[in-house]
């Protein structure tokens, strides 16, 4: 007799332990278990903003049409809400999930030190209580900032020469994300940099999520990616037992 097959994959059942542990544990094991539920969140985010960009026809579960719905409009979703949202570049449109989902991923998969720069890096923080137990995460997304978050990135500040590569930047960013008034301008040096209005313009989305929600996203994020999983077990177990 075949060996029953599990409904999620057998490297997240540890993780899932943990994550549901009660609410009475210690400080200790309350950090291990964030620690972990980030670990296996960064696992699970990359799985699903791939699933989201390359392979709709995979997903059953309909998570792409969850992830282009605004947080703002939808509130609720993941265990997330608006007020996660603490500081977002501007748009004539609402945030999407998935633009959310993107930023965790890449805060998670590319972290930065946080330092005292002029600029935000990518990368994410904890913040803590007062006796020290981690309450919640800060995770940044700055993709024209360079590692020291001391300027933007070369690219983003160009010779006469390069001004058609610029120019092909804003209208990727101005297309995907509707932020008006951005225009390219002379700046000293003989350079030339995108800004807003009578600013440099440098996009930043910063999430903060405690770490309840935290659970929450990620226990969500597993269900759905072991949705096609689950449903071939009970159709196989379907199928094996019609055939007695």
């Amino acid at each position: 007799m075949d060996k029953c097959k599990p409904t999620l994959p057998v490297v997240l059942v540890p993780f899932f332990c943990i994550t549901r542990q009660p609410s009475s544990c210690t400080r200790s094991q309350d950090s291990y278990e964030a620690t972990l539920t980030v670990c296996l969140l960064q696992t699970l985010l990359t799985n699903c903003v791939e699933l989201i960009k390359h392979k709709k026809q995979m997903d059953s579960a309909g998570l792409t049409a969850m992830a282009r719905k605004s947080i703002t409009e939808t509130p609720a979703l993941f265990g997330l809400n608006p007020t996660c949202i603490t500081h977002q570049w501007p748009s004539d449109r609402h945030l999407a999930y998935r633009e959310v989902l993107l930023c965790l991923r890449n805060a998670l998969s590319h972290p930065l030190p946080q330092r005292r720069g002029t600029y935000k890096t990518t990368g994410y923080t904890t913040w803590k209580s007062t006796s020290g137990e981690i309450e919640g995460f800060t995770f940044v997304q700055s993709p024209w900032i360079n590692s020291t978050g001391s300027d933007v990135l070369p690219k983003f500040r160009v010779i006469e020469a390069d001004l058609p590569k610029l120019e092909n930047e804003l209208t990727l960013w101005s297309s995907n994300h509707q932020t008006p008034g951005l225009a390219v301008v002379p700046v000293p040096v003989q350079k030339y940099q995108i800004y807003l209005g009578a600013d440099p313009f440098v996009p930043v989305l910063q999430i903060d999520i405690s770490t309840t929600q935290l659970r929450t996203l990620t226990l969500t994020l597993s269900e759905h990616l072991s949705e096609p999983l689950t449903q071939r077990h009970q159709g196989e177990t379907s199928s094996s037992v019609s055939g007695y």
